[in-house]
């Protein structure tokens, strides 16, 4: 379907469908492929579309399955997720060519991610934040042409394992800040010119087995792992970690 608002819509209780192979765009500031107060719906292999809007947004939707869909917008999010919880999102790839994030998760809890592919030329690949706890992200790769590639903000108790986020420009890969009691294994964080892994104001988290690098030559922010303010942090058999200048720096946080 084509439209000039909002592609394809489940809206108020629709529970139980399933969507397969659908092409749905927006040429306007709607949205490609919406759930809203939907639970319980399989979507496999559709195609979302937005010019100005999420090519996929869940809206307050709860244990959908989304797998191997497409989703691009010109102005704002691949995927997002505003208050949702207990979806399954695998093998999807997000893209946000401009003004948007790859894939958004906000305030939403307990979701699984799963080989999924979050890009965006001026946004966070991978973006958590308001309170998106309790999470699982497996395998996933976010890429930001300029800025993060995976970014946690006010999001605690999440999971992330053998994930890459990688930052083309002048950003980190990996960025937590305001977020506490993460456990992140064997993931990689590669940046142009900062910090691979940088951690803001972040409380109790624990890395294990991180890849972390920066790509450029010496300077004051090229770190493989920048900590500030962040106390009762945890890296354990964290080897490849390799900075323009420095490979770890720390700054206020004596208890790490």
């Amino acid at each position: 379907s084509i439209n000039g608002n909002g592609g394809l819509l489940l809206a108020s209780s629709s529970h139980n469908n399933t969507l397969i192979s659908n092409t749905a765009i927006s040429l306007g500031t709607g949205i490609g492929i919406s759930l809203s107060s939907s639970s319980n719906n399989n979507l496999t292999s559709n195609l979302g579309i937005s010019n100005s809007g999420s090519a996929m947004s869940f809206s307050s939707s709860s244990n959908n399955i989304v797998t191997d869909n497409t989703g691009r917008s010109n102005s704002s999010n691949g995927v997002l997720l505003p208050s949702s919880n207990n979806n399954t999102l695998k093998y999807n790839n997000w893209t946000s060519f401009g003004g948007g994030y790859g894939i958004r998760i906000s305030g939403s809890v307990n979701n699984t991610l799963l080989s999924n592919s979050g890009n965006s030329n001026t946004g966070y690949g991978i973006y958590l934040q308001s309170s998106s706890n309790s999470n699982n992200l497996t395998n996933n790769n976010g890429t930001s042409t300029s800025s993060e590639g995976i970014y946690l903000s006010s999001s605690s108790n999440n999971v992330l394992i053998n994930n890459n986020g990688t930052s083309l420009g002048s950003y980190r890969g990996i960025y937590l800040s305001s977020s506490s009691n993460n456990t992140l294994i064997n993931n990689t964080a590669l940046t142009n010119t900062n910090y691979a892994i940088y951690l803001s104001g972040s409380l109790n988290n624990t890395f294990i087995n991180q890849v972390a690098a920066t790509f450029g030559s010496s300077g004051s922010s090229r770190y493989g792992i920048y900590i500030y303010n962040s106390n009762h942090t945890i890296f354990r058999d964290c080897i490849n970690i390799s900075g323009g200048s420095r490979d770890i720096s720390y700054l206020s946080s004596p208890s790490i």
